[in-house]
């Protein structure tokens, strides 16, 4: 693995940030193209639990319709890394998940500070994730003061 090219570099970053817009506007079906076709999204939970994964794009994109639970969510990225290797890449790209619920009034963040542990293949259509591991590193919950 080596230094990506420019080109690449921006590439493998732009399916970061298409992820993380996806996944803000609950576009499960342009989230699940990010994926080969028999990608995967794998979850860990802190604590220990077994981790949550979804195979194929069809569980991913039911996976990310489940966003619809929130009110509203806010994924940023930040540092970001990346490994070439011809048609192959690893990656870790760090992100801050802002989760909104509850009632009016009463409403709490569930922030969740991940780092993507992320595998790519380059195919006919650009870079697509062929593993996304989320390791979710910890959790705060904090009100929200305004709507």
């Amino acid at each position: 693995m080596g230094r990506p090219s420019e080109a690449d570099r921006l590439a493998l970053l732009d399916v970061a940030f298409a992820y993380a817009r996806f996944a803000d506007r609950i576009d499960a079906a342009s989230l699940g193209a990010l994926f080969v076709e028999q990608g995967t999204l794998r979850i860990n939970r802190p604590g220990g639990a077994p981790p949550v994964e979804r195979n194929g794009r069809d569980e991913i994109i039911a996976a990310i319709a489940g966003l619809e639970r929130y009110d509203r969510t806010f994924h940023m990225i930040g540092n970001h890394y990346y490994d070439v290797d011809g048609d192959a890449a690893t990656g870790e790209v760090y992100c801050i998940a802002h989760h909104v619920h509850g009632d009016v009034g009463s409403k709490v963040d569930h922030v969740m500070m991940i780092r993507y542990q992320d595998q790519y293949r380059r195919t006919s259509d650009g870079w697509r994730l062929l593993v996304r591991e989320l390791a979710v590193d910890w959790t705060e919950e904090r009100p929200v003061t305004t709507s």
